[in-house]
């Protein structure tokens, strides 16, 4: 057995109306106790909670006591008796402690202790009774059990006297004996009879002794009704503390139910005002989508006008490149012309060699002719003739040569400007080539915005749509707020009534209590 040390002889009595309530689980593990117990213990609730029932126990307490104890309990009786417990700082206090078990489906799944303040009497009787037990000895004396018998005794002895000093009669004296006797009989016979049915109430002879200083039937009836007498004093006990708990529980339902009925207004509020940015949401939601088909539109239009201005770059590609190649071949032609014009020149040049030539030699045929006289007369007007010829020859070629010159300057000044043509041709293909490259770049940015804005379109439209189911849950919401709001003040004006009818039953409890 736990002995638990050290010990000291500072007694804490309980006051006149207190209750010790505890519950253990069936290895006798505190699961529940109440505060007047952890105020008399010494110990904190967290120490009692979790830790053995025995943790108060007090070493004076016989081994014997305890075992009888968890006898009765076992067989899922009752157990009323004297304990002397242990607090915390080493000193003591004794409790009138009346255990329950408690069960389930009928089995026992743990165990209650109701503890109330003893009488100074039954302290002390139990002090000596727990004393000879740790001595091993019985706490019944001899001339205890006898002690029911010395009335009846007295009455024989008094019967015979006043015979012996009367002288009686026989006969009446035989016949007061036989009255006396059969009135002792029928006295004992209606004590065995209370007595046997007093132990079926509950059976402890060492406890009935403790608690009414009486022995044999006398002792059992009146420990019978004191057990009866408890055990209605736990259950109201139970009841009250049960009570004081719902109250407690009440209070705080009370308690809660305000704050959640002020959080349910609060709520219907914050949802009404998330309600109107809701709908409002939705309006710009609606906006946002409206503006982002008409961004798409823009964006195909734009698309659309890209590629047709891809499209009119592609032709003018084409075109100025056939530009280009006939440029080229303009080109070639003048150069091929401008070598003929130079051809033309040499000839010319030739022509007028040739010519002043022949008007040399018609000069010197003139000189022939005069050195002649008459007979080179006539050579003379052919060699006239001749050199006018070789003059005209000269002047129509030095015409043709001016004719010629100004058709090879205009060749060259042709070709310079077709090679500037073609120069510029290739710069305007290079410069259509890097536009054909921004409108592609163009139409593939408006792609990838056309593809943006119908993403966002369509993020939008479920966005609209999940405003508006939004919206409408919060409608919904506002509604069940409202319920809400309405079941909270119910249930707060419930609570109010609740708390009036514990207290009434708490008054009820208290003054029964006091009948008892």
């Amino acid at each position: 057995m736990r002995n638990n040390q050290p010990v000291n002889n500072n007694e804490v009595s309980l006051k006149d109306n207190a209750s010790l309530v505890s519950s253990t689980n069936l290895k006798g593990v505190i699961t529940h106790c109440n505060d007047a117990f952890v105020n008399i213990s010494g110990f904190s609730h967290n120490e009692l909670i979790g830790a053995p029932h025995n943790l108060v126990r007090h070493p004076d307490m016989p081994e014997v006591a305890f075992s009888s104890m968890w006898q009765t309990l076992k067989s899922g009786q009752h157990w009323l008796g004297m304990v002397k417990n242990r607090t915390k700082d080493g000193g003591f206090y004794w409790v009138d402690a009346y255990v329950t078990p408690l069960q389930d489906n009928g089995e026992i799944i743990g165990y209650e202790s109701v503890r109330v303040k003893p009488s100074r009497e039954q302290i002390t009787r139990a002090e000596k009774a727990y004393k000879t037990l740790r001595q091993k000895r019985s706490p019944f004396p001899i001339a205890h059990r006898w002690r029911p018998l010395i009335p009846q005794l007295a009455i024989w002895g008094a019967l015979i006297a006043a015979m012996a000093v009367l002288k009686a009669d026989w006969l009446v004296t035989s016949g007061a004996l036989i009255a006396a006797f059969a009135s002792i009989l029928i006295q004992r016979q209606t004590e065995r009879k209370l007595g046997i049915g007093s132990t079926k109430v509950i059976n402890d002879e060492l406890m009935a002794w403790i608690y009414t200083g009486h022995f044999g039937s006398q002792g059992a009836i009146e420990f019978a009704l004191y057990a009866q007498r408890r055990r209605l004093q736990t259950v109201l006990v139970r009841i009250a503390d049960n009570a004081d708990h719902l109250k407690q529980a009440t209070l705080t339902t009370l308690d809660l139910s305000g704050t959640t009925l002020k959080r349910v207004k609060e709520q219907h509020s914050h949802t009404q005002a998330v309600g109107k940015t809701s709908h409002h949401i939705q309006a710009i939601a609606k906006q946002i989508l409206d503006n982002s088909n008409s961004s798409a539109a823009a964006s195909s239009s734009a698309n659309t006008t890209a590629q047709q201005g891809l499209h009119d770059m592609g032709v003018m590609v084409t075109q100025t490149e056939s530009l280009q190649g006939e440029l080229r071949s303009t080109a070639e032609a003048v150069s091929r012309l401008t070598a003929e014009v130079q051809a033309v020149n040499r000839f010319l040049q030739a022509i007028s060699d040739i010519a002043e030539q022949t008007n040399l030699l018609a000069l010197n045929a003139a000189i022939e002719a005069a050195r002649a006289g008459d007979q080179g007369r006539g050579f003379a007007v052919v060699a006239d003739e001749v050199r006018n010829l070789a003059r005209r020859t000269q002047e129509s070629a030095a015409e043709i040569q001016t004719i010629v010159n100004g058709l090879n300057q205009h060749s060259e000044f042709a070709v310079e400007a077709m090679k500037q043509g073609e120069q510029s041709t290739d710069h305007t293909l290079e410069l259509a080539q890097k536009i054909t490259d921004v409108f592609a770049n163009i139409r593939s940015g408006l792609n990838d915005i056309k593809h943006i804005t119908d993403t966002n379109r369509d993020s939008v439209d479920e966005q609209s749509r999940a405003a508006e189911s939004i919206h409408n849950n919060l409608s919904q919401l506002e509604t069940l707020a409202q319920d809400a709001e309405s079941l909270a003040g119910g249930m707060n004006k419930e609570c109010d009534n609740l708390a009036l009818l514990m207290n009434d039953q708490n008054q009820i409890i208290h003054r029964f209590q006091q009948g008892i």
